[in-house]
């Protein structure tokens, strides 16, 4: 088994610190249909007004939650558009 570094082994501890908070992001993302949303608009992604729009979620929520995918690798911001990632639609 190779060793690993002090950063790697902190990024690692974090990973699995964090995946709680990931997993329920992810699981209100789907159940509230912003992914679903992300994904029907793959090619161009959406705003969040657009977002809001699709779900009934208020902005805040919608900012929230697309801010916390994008933290755990769920969307992309491009130009002000959420973009779904290859997680995200997995």
């Amino acid at each position: 088994m190779q060793r690993q570094s002090i950063l790697e082994a902190m990024f690692e501890a974090q990973k699995l610190a964090l995946a709680p908070f990931a997993f329920q992001c992810a699981r209100i993302m789907r159940d509230q249909g912003i992914l679903e949303a992300l994904y029907q608009a793959r090619r161009d992604g959406l705003t969040t007004e657009e977002i809001v729009a699709k779900t009934g979620l208020s902005e805040y929520a919608v900012e929230t939650l697309c801010e916390g995918g994008l933290a755990f690798g769920l969307n992309t911001l491009e130009d002000d558009r959420w973009v779904i990632t290859r997680t995200g639609i997995c």
